[in-house]
C-alpha cells in the first residue's frame, strides 16, 4: 500500500493487528444481524459495502482484459467470495460464532495437512 511504504515494520504489523481485529469481529456482527437478516441478505449488503469501499479506494476503472479473463476473473470472484461467505453465514446461523470463526481459521492449517498426506509417497 502507498500510504504504509517507508514506513517500517511496525506500521505493516499495526495494520495487520487491525485487519485481524476487524475480520474477527465481523463473526460477531454476523451472528447479530442473523437475527434480522436472512444469510443472503448479510451477503448482499457485505458485497454493496465492499465494492463503495473498493471504488472510493481505487476510483480509477480498469480496461476489461479479454472476455475469457473477465469471465475467469468473475468465476473466481464468485466461488471465492461469494460461496465463502454465503456457507460462513449460513455456518453461523446454526452455531456460535467462536465454532465457526475456530473453523475458518483452521481450514488453512488442515488443508496443508492433507495436501501433505496426498502429495507424500
Amino acid at each position: 500500500m502507498k500510504m504504509f511504504k517507508g514506513r517500517g515494520k511496525l506500521s505493516s504489523y499495526m495494520l495487520a493487528a487491525a485487519v485481524t481485529f476487524i475480520w474477527s469481529i465481523t463473526f460477531v456482527a454476523t451472528k447479530y444481524l442473523l437475527g434480522y437478516l436472512s444469510p443472503g441478505e448479510i451477503l448482499l449488503y457485505r458485497v454493496a459495502v465492499a465494492y463503495v469501499i473498493f471504488v472510493a479506494a481505487e476510483p480509477h476503472r480498469l480496461p476489461p482484459l479479454d472476455i475469457r479473463t473477465e469471465l475467469k476473473i468473475a468465476a473466481a470472484g464468485f466461488l471465492g467470495i461469494t460461496l465463502y461467505f454465503l456457507c460462513e453465514n449460513t455456518a453461523l446461523s446454526f452455531s456460535t460464532a467462536s465454532n465457526v470463526a475456530l473453523l475458518c481459521s483452521t481450514a488453512p492449517l488442515l488443508t496443508g495437512v492433507v495436501f501433505f498426506i496426498f502429495t507424500s509417497s
